[in-house]
């Protein structure tokens, strides 16, 4: 159960995501309230989402595998260095508090 809760929130931040993101790029919106505070907890999030994966179990042949070394490997070996990139580019983002376009580009590219 709390697996499936985690997973809808990933899905209503990353929708949340795709529908922000490029409003913010498209109009040059400044970031303040509402948009200040989602472009704060959306790198959080993700971030923490890293963590969470290098927990998860996964299959292999029809089999549960909760070993950690076991997940933190296959993790490793897949999807970690695209996660890693994509949180890097919106933590970058944040340092620079959006104020150029091509720093917004960074993190307008993990849509894509």
């Amino acid at each position: 159960r709390i697996h499936m809760a985690y997973a809808a929130i990933s899905l209503l931040v990353l929708g949340c995501d795709f529908a922000v993101l490029p409003f913010v790029f498209a109009w040059d919106m400044t970031l303040s309230g509402w948009l200040r505070v989602f472009s704060a907890v959306t790198p959080c999030f993700w971030t923490i989402d890293i963590m969470v994966n290098f927990c998860t179990g996964i299959y292999r042949c029809g089999d549960l595998i909760m070993d950690w070394k076991t997940v933190a490997q296959v993790y490793s070996s897949t999807w970690f260095l695209p996660d890693l990139a994509v949180v890097l580019c919106d933590w970058a983002s944040m340092l620079v508090d959006l104020k150029s376009s091509s720093v917004k580009m960074l993190r307008f590219a993990k849509l894509g």
